[in-house]
């Protein structure tokens, strides 16, 4: 018998009972279940999972295209300190 299909880590089925595991489905499920109700039916029943894709894509859309503008942003439109101020502060 395969030593990687009896173990079930290496493109298998990871085992439910692990507490790793187990924390890592309840954090991403809702969000992914979101997704997957949403998505077309042709995609729904696609062999991968097309929902961790879509929520793997919108988080990295989060980071690298929402925070960096609106860090600019806060950055050109925040109120400047005047000395005044600063030493009140102090």
């Amino acid at each position: 018998m395969d030593p990687h299909r009896q173990s079930g880590h290496l493109l298998g089925q990871p085992d439910p009972r692990n507490p790793i595991v187990r924390f890592l489905s309840q954090v991403t499920e809702p969000a992914i279940r979101v997704i997957r109700r949403r998505l077309p039916a042709s995609l729904r029943y696609f062999p991968l999972d097309v929902g961790f894709l879509v929520l793997f894509a919108l988080v990295i859309f989060g980071l690298y295209g929402i925070v960096p503008m609106i860090w600019e942003y806060g950055k050109c439109c925040a109120p400047r300190r005047t000395q005044c101020q600063s030493r009140r502060m102090s």
